[in-house]
């Protein structure tokens, strides 16, 4: 499974990253995930789930790290 998130440092672009099999049964539209970005993480809000890539990439897609769980009255 594969996921677009949105980074919630301000940068403008989704990015595509793999869930790990563990975390895929947690992790969906709406959740905050920690993604690696060059040599730290950073929050982003997941904004597409993805069974499978839409087209081939020439590059490593890189796991999400970490989810984070929110409190049932957020």
């Amino acid at each position: 499974m594969y996921v677009n998130v949105l980074l919630l440092n301000g940068f403008s672009r989704s990015l595509t990253y793999k869930v790990p099999e563990h975390m895929i049964n947690a992790i969906g539209v709406g959740s905050v995930v920690k993604v690696p970005l060059q040599r730290r993480f950073e929050s982003a809000l997941v904004q597409r789930v993805m069974p499978e890539l839409e087209r081939a990439v020439s590059f490593a897609v890189r796991d999400v790290h970490s989810f984070q769980t929110l409190p049932n009255d957020v």
